[in-house]
């Protein structure tokens, strides 16, 4: 998978190995891995804890790792051919969109026979990092996979299972997304048409080149109830979703304060189609920018055939 969920996406950089040199990875096959996931308090937050042991069954082993070592990958089945439906490596924090950057590096050498289980191999994140508004509550099941610089990656790490449900506010107008703010206005009707607009504001930057998507970077849905609507996107298809139009981007480059409005415009008889009643409708509108769909609410309008 990636789907950049919204408010779900990070970008992870990695450092290169310590020498500064290509080299072929060292096979890990005498390091057997084992992972658990636990549901857990950090201050006044839960989160999601999954810790990764190393077993050395061979000899002495060197190992150069990274503090995002350990990747982890949420399913809702166990069926073979499932798909994960969050990989932690996208996320970024609910709260302001921030990415995670890694940058140390560390070495150690694990002596034969002995358990290594270092802060970096422990990948701790908020729930609502995990869930956030794109995913429902429910039962998860987990897999773990730790990388390192100078040998080869240990993948598909069976890391346990949870119960993960806790309340989420409604879906928000303004929503920070890394260096921008976004803010949906309320839809409105200008003659037979719904008009939506969104303004990215630069806030977390001096100045940034940002890639927005080109040819539909905002995109109408339609829900009948206001509830579904203030769940979305976790709460299923939309009554009715504007088409989208490609997934070309273009680069603006902004300073701080500058805004970029975005609009989009359908008309009354598109949205309600051959099956929609007139009545009053709740709308959301989706805004990618930066690789990432944005999900903001947007009011409410009538809307009659």
């Amino acid at each position: 998978m990636f789907q950049c969920r919204s408010r779900s996406c990070v970008f992870v950089v990695f450092v290169g190995s310590l020498c500064g040199c290509t080299r072929t990875p060292h096979p890990t096959a005498d390091l057997v891995p084992s992972a658990t996931s636990v549901l857990a308090m950090h201050d006044t937050t839960r989160t999601l804890r999954t810790t990764v042991t190393v077993t050395n069954r061979g000899k002495p082993a060197y190992l150069e790792y990274g503090d995002c070592a350990t990747q982890v990958l949420a399913y809702r089945t166990t069926a073979p051919d499932a798909v994960p439906v969050w990989d932690s490596r996208w996320r970024r924090t609910w709260g302001s969109g921030q990415p995670l950057i890694c940058t140390s590096l560390m070495a150690t050498t694990i002596p034969s026979g002995a358990l290594f289980s270092p802060r970096e191999l422990t990948l701790e994140i908020p729930l609502m990092d995990v869930l956030a508004d794109s995913l429902p509550d429910g039962h998860y099941y987990f897999r773990a996979s730790v990388a390192f610089s100078n040998r080869a990656a240990m993948t598909d790490i069976p890391a346990g299972d949870a119960e993960i449900a806790f309340a989420r506010p409604l879906l928000a107008t303004k929503r920070r997304s890394f260096v921008l703010e976004w803010q949906a206005s309320p839809v409105t009707l200008s003659g037979t048409s719904v008009r939506a607009a969104v303004t990215g504001t630069l806030v977390n930057a001096n100045s940034a080149l940002v890639d927005f998507a080109r040819d539909c970077p905002v995109l109408i849905r339609v829900y009948r109830d206001r509830a579904r609507r203030d769940e979305a996107p976790r709460s299923g298809a939309a009554d009715w979703s504007q088409p989208g139009c490609g997934s070309a981007t273009q680069p603006k480059g902004m300073y701080r304060g500058d805004k970029q409005t975005f609009e989009a415009v359908v008309a009354v008889r598109d949205i309600l189609g051959a099956s929609l009643p007139s009545g009053k409708y709740y709308f959301d509108v989706v805004m990618t920018a930066e690789g990432m769909p944005m999900t903001l609410s947007a009011g409410e309008l009538d809307l009659v055939r």
